[in-house]
């Protein structure tokens, strides 16, 4: 049985830029583009930047849960992911920026944790995915 379900659509039609989409996942809509020119040129986030951002938002909320549920005091913590395709091999790196008094102990257990969010769990498992196409008509 799935953990979690949600339907995640990417729409195109001919009244949107050719290099963005109109992504939707219920309540949520939200533009994605293609990158064009540089970074600063971007309108919207690229389909990489929301799978950064993916990791990032869950590996935040994990480490925030963790650490109420331990009774470590947070007072900030950021997360910032980046990445890069060197030799075909697409990597992502995750920065942690934790504002608490914890011991090296709760550092170590800390940087654990965060590899034990789901999204890290997924991205850095194995990964099946099927792709079925319909007439548009079909799949509105």
């Amino acid at each position: 049985m799935p953990l979690h379900t949600m339907d995640t659509s990417a729409r195109w039609d001919q009244t949107t830029p050719d290099n963005r989409a109109v992504l939707r996942f219920a309540p949520a809509q939200k533009e994605v583009e293609l990158p064009v020119g540089t970074d600063e040129d971007a309108a919207a986030p690229s389909p990489h930047d929301l799978l950064d951002a993916a990791l990032a938002s869950c590996t935040a909320l994990t480490l925030r849960l963790y650490a109420a549920r331990r009774g470590i005091a947070l007072r900030g913590l950021k997360v910032t992911v980046t990445h890069t395709t060197v030799d075909g091999v697409y990597r992502m790196a995750r920065a942690l920026a934790i504002d608490a008094d914890v011991t090296p102990a709760d550092w170590a257990t800390l940087l654990r944790v965060a590899d034990a969010c789901p999204v890290h769990k997924t991205l850095s498992g194995d990964i099946a995915i099927t792709t079925e196409a319909t007439p548009m008509g079909a799949a509105a």
